[in-house]
């Protein structure tokens, strides 16, 4: 797959420990790679393969949500304060065993 230039990108779903060596193997390769999040649980190792990634011009798309809430979620937060509506007004659990 990685040596075929009609596959603009790659999937990736495994576990994250070690992860970031094979998301940085299929951008080398010329593909864009969407991942699960946390791709690597090595911190040094994820923000290097990032820089790389950014500097190869490289997309690498997290398919989760996002570690900052998006902002229809941060409105009605201000509500919840603005409004005085008490907490538990809004509950939202997942759960995800990655071990």
């Amino acid at each position: 797959m990685l040596a075929d230039d009609s596959i603009p990108w790659s999937g990736l779903y495994t576990q994250p420990r070690g992860q970031g060596g094979i998301v940085a193997e299929d951008y080398r390769a010329g593909k864009d790679v969407m991942t699960t999040k946390p791709f690597e649980l090595d911190s040094r190792e994820a923000e290097s393969v990032l820089r790389e990634a950014q500097k190869l011009g490289r997309v690498i798309h997290l398919n989760s949500p996002g570690p900052k809430l998006s902002l229809d979620l941060e409105q009605i937060l201000t509500w919840v304060e603005e409004f005085d509506l008490g907490a538990g007004c809004i509950r939202g659990d997942v759960w995800a065993n990655y071990f």
